[in-house]
């Protein structure tokens, strides 16, 4: 059986600096989540790597922790940044997203800012909706993936409600190959830092 891609976890958070360790010093793990899910992955030296697999529902899964870099600069400890990720089988809700659809007629995925609206749970009336609209285009960004043998999406969205000081980047992402689907999702970095140095499409252009 073959293996999936090499797959480069791109999940740096956005308060690291492009010139930080973390982000040039790799190293390679071998995740075997299960059948028709073997996966080579790359992630960063400084994280803690985690796998797991269940026979129960034949998922398997797996987690990074990367300690964030600042806590050699500062007196005041910052968490660490968790991300995870699971095999799916490819008809699996959660494959779909909740703010992004395939476009069978331009074979790709596309944004989808009412279903994520709807996923809301929340009746809005339609000056709300608009509102809504407005705020999730500028919240959501999609970035489509493509490789020898596997295709998905990752999108990122920024927190709407809360503390401005508190409101988190979150990426989430599926990566799909067969009848199989890895997705994940983890958070980015806070916003007022993305601000200082937006990494986002540094990740990305590694898929």
């Amino acid at each position: 059986m073959k293996r999936w891609i090499s797959l480069l976890i791109l999940l740096w958070p956005l308060t690291l600096q492009a010139n930080d360790s973390a982000f040039k010093k790799i190293k390679k793990n071998q995740a075997n989540l299960g059948p028709g899910c073997n996966v080579s992955l790359k992630v960063p030296v400084t994280a803690q790597f985690s796998i797991s697999y269940s026979k129960d529902d034949g998922k398997g899964g797996g987690g990074l922790m990367i300690e964030n870099p600042f806590n050699l600069k500062t007196k005041e400890y910052i968490a660490p940044f968790y991300f995870d990720f699971i095999c799916y089988p490819i008809n699996d809700g959660v494959v779909n997203g909740s703010a992004v659809r395939f476009d069978t007629a331009r074979n790709e995925w596309v944004r989808d800012i009412d279903k994520r609206i709807a996923a809301t749970g929340v009746e809005w009336g339609e000056e709300s909706m608009m509102n809504l609209r407005r705020d999730f285009a500028r919240a959501i960004k999609l970035y489509p993936l493509n490789n020898i043998n596997a295709r998905g999406y990752a999108y990122t969205e920024d927190d709407l409600n809360g503390d401005e000081e508190g409101r988190q980047r979150t990426l989430r992402y599926c990566l799909i190959r067969d009848a199989k689907a890895l997705c994940g999702r983890g958070k980015m970095g806070y916003l007022e830092e993305a601000k200082k140095s937006d990494l986002t499409p540094y990740c990305h252009q590694n898929y």
